[in-house]
């Protein structure tokens, strides 16, 4: 516990650990998780796994070398109920949650198995690489997503941020942009476990929430 709060306050954790996560639901095909063609960079940073319900684990084509997280419907369900924040969206046993519960079931697990930040990632995402870079060998032969996302966790673990997740195309500002700003990471971003970190609420739009 002391060599996480120590990166907290910004000291420096010494060998990080890392857990990718990769946030999954209604998507067993294989082809259908265009994330995985990062893992080759990423698995030189720490595990990775698929983080799915276990109801819909079943289905899911294997990926070998990644496994699957798989939490429980009875637990998905109490956390929902308590934690579902929605002004028409009804809650409904075993019925669609959004992805709050995995996000939320992917970092308590982190935490108890010791991992002191989390890589939580989509299961959809195409393209991840340098700001205004628009020739693809630019991040696929020169800068891997690893070397990105080493910064990022280094940038996180020096800072009082609990979530820091890389900016978005569709958000790009003008000029140069701050190593660090206030914004709405989602679908690619770092979380630290620990004591303090908020809980998950849902159904809709949850890691946005999250960063407000």
């Amino acid at each position: 516990r002391d060599r996480v709060g120590q990166g907290r306050t910004g000291q420096g954790v010494s060998n990080p650990r890392l857990l990718i996560t990769v946030i999954t639901g209604g998507r067993p095909l294989l082809a259908d998780r265009p994330t995985r063609r990062f893992f080759k960079s990423l698995s030189t940073l720490g595990d990775i796994e698929y983080v799915v319900r276990e109801d819909q684990a079943a289905d899911y084509e294997d990926d070998p070398g990644v496994p699957l997280n798989a939490y429980p419907v009875a637990w998905a369900d109490r956390y929902a109920r308590t934690h579902w924040r929605h002004p028409r969206a009804v809650f409904e046993a075993g019925g669609f949650h959004g992805a709050f519960t995995g996000r939320e079931w992917a970092m308590q697990s982190a935490e108890e198995r010791g991992y002191d930040l989390v890589l939580q990632l989509d299961d959809n995402i195409t393209e991840f690489g340098p700001l205004d870079a628009p020739r693809t060998h630019y991040y696929r032969n020169i800068l891997q997503p690893a070397d990105s996302v080493r910064v990022m966790v280094e940038m996180a673990l020096s800072t009082n941020l609990w979530m820091f997740g890389a900016q978005l195309a569709t958000v790009q500002i003008g000029g140069s942009a701050p190593v660090a700003r206030p914004g709405f990471p989602y679908s690619f971003f770092l979380e630290k476990t620990g004591p303090g970190r908020m809980p998950y609420y849902g159904p809709f739009e949850d890691d946005i929430m999250h960063a407000m």
